[in-house]
């Protein structure tokens, strides 16, 4: 069974997210961001708490260090990407800063 708090909060940032102004692309975006942040973020949650119940501290800190570093890695790495590909459009439309 779901808590209520995750429905109350689903439901109320949606409603403002249909209600408001914003393009649709814009609301598709929030929402589907949103949404998947917190049920990743709730899964990732149980999953260490199931192993720190199960006594497993090896798993569990194996777990949580990797899921850190490497989401902080690729993050790093998406940063990075999009430096260069700006920076690719720049070269290529002749504009200079």
């Amino acid at each position: 069974m779901l808590p209520l708090s995750l429905i109350y909060r689903v439901l109320f940032f949606l409603g403002l997210l249909v209600s408001s102004e914003l393009a649709t692309l814009w609301q598709l975006l929030l929402g589907t961001g949103f949404m998947g942040g917190y049920t990743t973020f709730s899964t990732f949650k149980v999953e260490c708490t199931e192993l720190y119940l199960q006594k497993k501290a090896k798993i569990l800190t194996a777990y949580i260090s990797l899921s850190y570093v490497l989401g902080i890695s690729f993050a790093a790495l998406g940063f990075f990407c999009w430096g260069v590909y700006k920076n690719c459009l720049r070269m290529l439309s002749g504009v200079v800063e």
